[in-house]
């Protein structure tokens, strides 16, 4: 299986804050156990971070599961956007 990680830095090159976004769907191994696919997103600001990860089953149902959660995040913060970009530039 292919790996998928992307970073992405969420602030300006020359900020004095952190934050960024990690997006990973891969096979991992840990603590001498065999592979496992481990699939997560994680935004980090500051000293704040949020994971949102998929079930540890190895299923086609915990990766549509995972993509649901994902429309339900993208469509959400889409919404939010469109709100601060009306509130502030009417």
């Amino acid at each position: 299986m292919k790996n998928y990680n992307s970073r992405k830095w969420l602030n300006p090159e020359d900020s004095h804050f952190t934050g960024s976004i990690v997006c990973f769907d891969g096979d991992v191994c840990n603590q001498g156990r065999p592979q496992e696919r481990y699939t997560f997103v994680e935004i980090a600001s500051c000293h704040t971070k949020v994971k949102l990860h998929s079930n540890k089953n190895d299923g086609a149902d915990a990766t549509k599961e995972f993509i649901g959660k994902l429309e339900i995040l993208i469509t959400e913060l889409q919404s939010f956007q469109d709100y601060l970009i009306l509130k502030e530039y009417p």
